[in-house]
């Protein structure tokens, strides 16, 4: 997938969430296991706005409520041994 930024004319934008800290079960060493680590979390989506401009209406745009509140529970799961792997997971669930 190519990158894309941030484009009026082509109707991309960009949603940002930064510093979001969570606890999370993560790590492979013995010392990670059974424990909660801090993590800093920080998306950067670019979306394609499809609808008609001006577009004043919440459902026309990612929430970002939904998408702290689905990174969260996917760091919530459970352990997860690399921090590669909760990423994927991450971008999986709020695509």
């Amino acid at each position: 997938v190519p990158f894309r930024i941030a484009d009026a004319a082509r109707r991309i934008r960009h949603v940002f969430v930064r510093d979001l800290l969570l606890e999370a079960q993560i790590g492979i060493h013995d010392h990670e296991q059974g424990v909660r680590q801090r993590l800093r979390i920080n998306l950067d989506l670019s979306v394609v706005d499809d609808h008609p401009l001006p577009a004043d209406r919440i459902e026309h745009v990612v929430c970002y409520q939904e998408v702290v509140d689905q990174t969260t529970a996917i760091v919530g799961r459970g352990h997860v041994n690399l921090v590669e792997t909760l990423a994927e997971e991450i971008a999986q669930g709020i695509l």
